[in-house]
C-alpha cells in the first residue's frame, strides 16, 4: 500500500463506503488548509499501520476491431475469438471545430480495424486495497462502541 501512496488523490478514499467509519475521527472544529493534508492525515494510519493488502491482476490480450465491437482473441493467432466486446458511443452532442462536427467516441475508435492487418492488444485491470478492512473495522468498531 504504501508504494502507492505518492499517485493517490485525496477523493480516492471517500466514496468507499468501509472507509466511512474514518469519518469519525475528523475534528469539526478545526480545519486544514489543503485537503491533500487532511488525507495525508487519514491514510497515514492506515498505511503505517499495514491495515490494508491491495492484490491486482493485468492481462494484455489480442484484439482488433470490428464495426463498433471489440473482438478479443484467445491467442496471437487471432484464429478463435474468445469474445466481442460491445461498446456504446458517446451519447452527447459534440461541438462543430472548423466548421466539422465532432465524432461520437467508442474505445472500438482506439483499437486497430482486423481489416488493418495490424495486430493490436487491449489491456484489462483489476485492482483491490480492501483487504484485511473487516479485521480493521472490527476493531475499530470495538473502540467506538465504548
Amino acid at each position: 500500500i504504501e508504494n502507492l501512496q505518492p499517485p493517490m488523490r485525496p477523493i480516492s478514499l471517500f466514496p468507499c463506503p468501509r472507509v466511512l467509519i474514518l469519518s469519525g475521527t475528523f475534528s469539526t472544529t478545526r480545519s486544514w488548509a489543503n485537503p491533500r493534508d487532511v488525507f495525508s492525515r487519514t491514510a497515514s494510519p492506515i498505511i503505517q499501520g499495514r491495515w490494508l493488502q491491495a492484490n491486482g491482476v493485468v492481462m494484455l490480450l489480442p484484439s482488433n476491431t470490428v464495426n463498433d465491437g471489440i473482438e478479443i482473441y484467445t491467442d496471437d493467432t487471432r484464429t478463435q475469438v474468445a469474445m466481442t466486446w460491445r461498446n456504446l458511443r458517446q451519447q452527447t452532442v459534440r461541438p462543430i471545430v472548423d466548421g466539422v462536427q465532432r465524432s461520437n467516441r467508442s474505445l472500438a475508435d482506439f483499437t486497430a480495424p482486423k481489416d488493418s492487418g495490424v495486430a493490436d492488444y487491449i489491456d484489462m485491470f483489476a485492482v483491490t486495497a480492501g483487504l484485511g478492512i473487516d479485521k480493521k473495522e472490527k476493531q475499530l468498531e470495538a473502540v467506538r462502541s465504548r
